[in-house]
């Protein structure tokens, strides 16, 4: 895979769900079991994150950082400063590239946890990458290198989508790919409730519109095209699909998302002045 070999090693601290959607992803490209290295102060969630996908387990998290290249932080953010005290002169003495994923957890404050001249990415992955399809968003300190910046790409692809942002903007992208699962969901409840008015029982009703959701985001992403452009497309004059898009927009459905998307911007920009 890009930028990784099996002559590297990768290191999580911390074997929770988003650590296991990694190491999956990272497993089914082909980093071998000896390259990916764990290690969690639950000693169960490491051996059954070993039976499932195959992972080199550390006896300690020192032991871990002094085996791996590169780092990844997937501890709880209040958990960090706790997972952190004991091992941050070895992060300043060994430099590995450090990938945080801890929610809400800034540059500036892991540089403070890890070392002012560790080499830092924070990263924002989505809940979508516990099947495979996240999108993730990446910023570094300036002590990232192009390759460094290869090898996070490389190792964030194997689960999903991923761009680079800047941090100022890491509010906005929350809302459009942290956030957003939760809204499409309460869509996608509101279609099946219908579906199920109307005689179709309530799997089916879910099924039909997850395949429905999932056909259109793929089309969306590969077209390459707007959203208007395919909104015209389904809506045949007099047809049945305007006159729910009529409905849609007499309620103002589009000014209630964004509003959506707004309010969770603003707490997002709220906590981290905490």
């Amino acid at each position: 895979m890009n930028c990784l070999s099996n002559s590297s090693k990768v290191g999580f601290i911390g074997a929770g769900n988003m650590a296991g959607a990694m190491i999956r992803g990272l497993r089914k490209q082909g980093l071998a079991k000896d390259c990916v290295v764990a290690f969690d102060v639950d000693r169960e969630k490491l051996q059954a994150l070993d039976g499932d996908c195959g992972i080199t387990i550390a006896d300690t998290a020192e032991a871990l950082i002094t085996m791996s290249e590169t780092v990844i932080l997937a501890v709880k953010p209040q958990m960090l400063a706790t997972a952190l005290a004991e091992v941050k002169s070895l992060f300043e003495e060994q430099k590995p590239l450090i990938i945080s994923i801890a929610a809400g957890t800034s540059i500036e404050t892991l540089q403070g946890l890890c070392g002012e001249k560790v080499p830092i990415i924070r990263v924002m992955p989505n809940l979508n990458a516990t099947v495979g399809e996240a999108m993730s968003a990446f910023c570094g300190n300036a002590l990232v290198t192009d390759k460094e910046k290869e090898t996070a790409t490389a190792i964030l692809s194997s689960f999903g989508k991923v761009t680079q942002l800047p941090e100022n903007q890491f509010a906005a992208y929350s809302a459009l790919a942290g956030c957003s699962p939760a809204y499409t969901m309460l869509y996608m409840d509101a279609l099946a409730s219908v579906g199920e008015k109307y005689g179709i029982d309530r799997q089916t009703s879910l099924q039909v519109v997850a395949q429905a959701v999932l056909g259109t985001a793929k089309l969306l992403a590969e077209s390459g095209e707007e959203t208007e452009t395919w909104i015209t497309r389904v809506c045949s004059p007099g047809g049945t699909t305007i006159e729910g898009i009529k409905s849609l927009r007499n309620n103002d459905v589009k000014s209630q998302i964004q509003q959506a998307a707004e309010a969770s911007i603003a707490r997002d920009l709220e906590l981290q002045k905490k």
